[in-house]
């Protein structure tokens, strides 16, 4: 029997619990400080969370399997209650008669299912909790449950991950921390690759397999991802409440305007209708709380977002504000994990281990040189080999040298994946460049991605509009370390413009389109002003994304728990991209 330590354990707790597997099935050791040992069964529980009602008044419950000894137990959740009693382990599955003399206090009161009084009963008889009105009409106590189910201890709840399914999600993780349980979610493109047809109704079945057989594909919900979770929703409440507010005060414009051009005794004077406008928004109780309201949420999303790696590293960035930080963090910087690409782990061990063979070979600890503590192998195998060439030792600094190789080759697998995982980053966030590839024919020239007819705009809009006004923020503050990089990538740009010109516009197929009455090609302006502070925005954009992954990406890796550092300072008539020191995760 093999026991494996279980993935996404937080906490303390008196019991130490081990996931372990055998022929018979899946088990649950439990071992007390006396290590006293029991098994109990491990149930794995799929969920497919689904809003519960189509615009058309279509029922679409949210979808339970538990798999438990190769069985499996489907269960639907009506509404939004009945999934917080699964939550709780209070969801009835099985009901019984009441008693007539019986105490449902215990019972919670959703749970009691009524039946209309029967004509002639005798009502005096029954005890008063067992009598209620409902639509102004006498019922009866008839059920109440046998039977319960929910998240118990010991289960592996699988989600997806993203989608209607936060709220579940965090109250799962949350609840799980105190039954004993575990909550993970899988990637849509992972679940997609596993499901057998496009058929998505036996969705929570197939998680509840595979979180069992394929846990690698599966990441564990932590505190920490809570934390992410709850700034998501926060933003979400913020942005909504926001958004009513702004409609109001449209709302509240336009009747203005209204009141203003009908009035019997004429117009109001020139210039005061803005004057109009303010005195209206300050009488306006609707708006007033609504404003109340939107502050209010805002001081929510701010507390939620301090908690977060993402506010440390941009809150030191001058003209990042907690909402447009909240906004950018709640689109693209939940969850970097399904970012990252990880290096060909069994080429770097072979690599490593043919490293140690050369160093061997070389015999390094005859050297008399010590390694230094927290020295990386190849700085140490370079000391050793300038030693080893002064003194005259050709072959074995050769034979080092071989092992420096092995370590660049690591070093070169390991940055190609960090460059990946970047681009994967960028692409998600809207704020890369078209190079061909899966996206489509190698461009004359690369090209920033846009709208077009006949591409595919897959990234998020949310988080490409938050880089928009994060660079927006840079050209208002001029002397800011970004700003300043603005304005040298606007220097650069009108550099290698140094003139406008006229370029022929072309149709989807590539060809010059014409104009209609003279027949001539249509011309338009190219490297104007505008287009060159265009292109330096989101040129700059483009750079503010790769130095916020690679700086978020240390948090992710425990390469660091500090602020990041500071960017480079502007010297001369170039300003270099901000480049970061390698994570030290990311050493060989």
């Amino acid at each position: 029997m093999n026991v494996l330590p279980r993935r996404g354990e937080t906490g303390t707790s008196n019991v130490l619990t081990f996931l372990t597997t055998s022929r018979k099935g899946h088990h649950r050791v439990k071992r007390d400080k006396q290590g006293q040992v029991g098994m109990k069964d491990t149930r794995f529980v799929g969920i497919r969370h689904r809003v519960k009602k189509t615009a058309e008044g279509e029922a679409r419950p949210t979808q339970v399997a538990i798999l438990a000894d190769s069985k499996v137990k489907s269960i639907d959740l009506e509404d939004e209650r009945a999934e917080l009693d699964f939550v709780l382990g209070i969801f009835p599955v099985k009901f019984r008669v009441v008693e007539p003399e019986e105490d449902l206090t215990p019972f919670a009161k959703h749970h009691v299912k009524w039946r209309k009084a029967k004509a002639g009963e005798d009502l005096e008889a029954l005890p008063e909790s067992h009598r209620t009105l409902i639509e102004k009409k006498l019922h009866v106590a008839d059920k109440v449950p046998a039977a319960y189910e929910g998240l118990k201890d010991g289960d592996t709840v699988a989600m997806s991950l993203g989608g209607s399914g936060d709220y579940l999600a965090f109250a799962l993780s949350r609840q799980a921390d105190k039954v004993g349980a575990q909550v993970f979610r899988i990637p849509p493109f992972h679940l997609k690759d596993q499901r057998p047809t496009a058929d998505k109704d036996s969705d929570a079945q197939l998680m509840a397999e595979l979180v069992r057989d394929k846990r690698p594909l599966f990441r564990p919900v932590t505190p920490r991802d809570r934390d992410q979770l709850l700034l998501r929703i926060r933003y979400r409440g913020f942005e909504e409440a926001m958004k009513a507010r702004i409609a109001t005060e449209q709302r509240l414009y336009q009747r203005l305007i209204g009141e203003i051009f009908t009035q019997p005794d004429g117009l109001y004077p020139e210039g005061d209708l803005e004057e109009a406008f303010k005195a209206a928004k300050a009488n306006d109780k609707i708006l007033k709380s609504q404003t109340a309201e939107e502050a209010a949420r805002e001081r929510d999303m701010l507390a939620a977002l301090q908690k977060l790696e993402a506010f440390k590293v941009m809150g030191p960035v001058e003209g990042v504000g907690p909402r447009i930080a909240g906004r950018l963090t709640a689109a693209a910087l939940v969850n970097l994990g399904r970012f990252v690409v990880k290096p060909d782990e069994a080429e770097i061990e072979k690599l490593r281990v043919e490293a140690t063979e050369w160093a061997k070979v070389a015999e390094c600890e005859t050297t008399g040189i010590e390694r230094k503590p927290n020295e990386a192998r190849r700085e140490y195998y370079f000391r050793v080999r300038q030693v080893l060439l002064e003194r005259g030792e050709t072959d074995r600094s050769e034979s080092l040298q071989e092992a420096i190789n092995c370590l660049d080759r690591i070093r070169k697998i390991k940055r190609k994946a960090e460059a990946k995982s970047c681009n994967k980053f960028k692409a998600y966030c809207g704020v890369h460049v078209f190079q061909g590839g899966k996206h489509g024919e190698q461009a004359e020239e690369a090209q920033f991605p846009r709208r077009r007819g006949d591409q595919v705009a897959n990234w998020s809009g949310t988080a490409r509009q938050a880089f928009f006004l994060v660079v927006d923020q840079f050209n208002k503050r001029p002397d800011s370390k970004w700003g300043k990089y603005l304005r040298q990538m606007k220097a650069n740009q009108r550099k290698l413009h140094p003139e406008p010109i006229k370029v022929p516009s072309l149709n989807k197929d590539g060809t010059p389109k014409l104009n209609k009455k003279s027949g001539e090609p249509t011309l338009v302006s190219r490297y104007t002003d505008g287009h060159i502070h265009k292109r330096a925005v989101w040129r700059t954009a483009t750079r503010f994304a790769e130095w916020l992954f690679r700086e978020l990406v240390k948090f992710e890796t425990g390469a660091t728990t500090a602020p990041p550092a500071k960017l480079p300072e502007h010297k001369g008539d170039t300003l270099p991209s901000p480049q970061m020191a390698e994570p030290a995760a990311l050493s060989a």
